[in-house]
């Protein structure tokens, strides 16, 4: 039987049908791969909880059912908006529906959109810098400020590493429970002046420059801010 249909029509009612937002996209795959990860949990209600989650159409019992999945929030990385002012980025992002937002607070991912320095300075100026995300609907989730405090040019390494005090202390003072940082990637040699990613220990010169990574300056450096993390209950997600 010949399609009533042409081409492109067919094309655009299978594009409409099989059509999913990202919200229930994240609730598909996420429980789906949370099922895969836990062998033990029972996989038809694992599946079935996230197809109802997915459906538009579920039967709001068949909703409920999944009202104890966490909800993830769509969020973005600030620097993508650089050319922007903050108020600027803020109206776009909210005009997006995106409701996260990662910003960054030094290191390589710079300042542009948070004066550090100032909103350290004066308490009421972090107030008023945070209310602006939260006009909009939009949770400052993460700050980040990953660097690299274990470069061999020390004025570098030292800049980072300031960088990431100053970001420890207004987490504590906005209230942000995450931050975000680079490990570090020291030189091969004591005569680098520039990192060296070294992936695997052969040719043989590579398990010296490996070892180089654990000397005993960058690894007290490393447990001196897991204490201070610890310390603050803060969690740091390094890159």
């Amino acid at each position: 039987m010949q399609s009533r249909y042409s081409p492109g029509e067919r094309m655009k009612s299978s594009r409409k049908s099989s059509s999913i937002d990202r919200r229930s996209f994240l609730a598909t795959t996420g429980t789906g791969l949370l099922a895969a990860s836990m062998p033990n949990v029972a996989k038809g209600s694992s599946l079935s909880a996230s197809h109802a989650a997915a459906s538009p159409s579920s039967s709001p019992s068949a909703q409920a059912s999944t009202g104890s999945l966490r909800r993830i929030p769509i969020g973005v990385f600030d620097p993508v908006y650089e050319k922007l002012s903050l108020d600027e980025m803020l109206d776009r992002v909210s005009a997006l529906g995106l409701e996260a937002m990662e910003i960054g607070t030094g290191g390589y991912p710079g300042t542009g959109h948070c004066p550090i320095d100032e909103l350290l300075a004066d308490a009421a100026k972090a107030k008023a810098w945070k209310k602006k995300f939260e006009d909009r609907g939009i949770h400052v989730a993460t700050l980040s400020c990953h660097g690299n405090p274990v470069h061999p040019d020390e004025k570098h390494a030292a800049r980072d590493r300031e960088s990431f005090r100053k970001t420890v202390l207004l987490a504590e003072r906005l209230d942000v429970r995450v931050i975000v940082g680079f490990s570090g990637c020291p030189g091969g040699t004591p005569a680098d002046t520039q990192p060296n990613w070294i992936t695997y220990r052969w040719p043989p010169e590579y398990a010296g420059m490996q070892k180089r990574r654990s000397s005993p300056a960058n690894t007290a450096y490393i447990a001196s801010r897991s204490k201070c993390i610890r310390i603050l209950s803060y969690t740091i997600r390094a890159r």
